[in-house]
């Protein structure tokens, strides 16, 4: 496996855990769209600029950025509207 495969593996498996984490699924197109991005970055040098990274898991990471984003009052308050959005459409089905 090429690093920049290895790299698109490894983002695609902590998008997926990320939207897992939010009852979502990551969908194919996105998968291509990640793989297509390691692929440019590969083709610059970017991609092994990257190896002296620290090695974290994609679960460690996922969990990282849930988090972080917990704690950011503008996703607090947008997951409070799409609540309210929620109920709105419970109550009129």
């Amino acid at each position: 496996m090429s690093p920049q495969d290895e790299a698109a593996e490894i983002l695609i498996r902590m998008f997926e855990t990320i939207a897992r984490g939010m009852n979502k699924r990551l969908k194919e197109e996105h998968k291509s769209e990640i793989r297509r991005a390691c692929a440019l970055l590969a083709t610059d040098g970017t991609l092994a600029a990257l190896d002296d990274l620290p090695r974290t898991s994609p679960a460690e990471v996922a969990v990282a950025f849930v988090n972080e984003a917990e704690r950011d009052p503008g996703y607090q308050e947008w997951k409070r509207r799409r609540a309210e959005l929620g109920r709105a459409e419970a109550n009129r089905g």
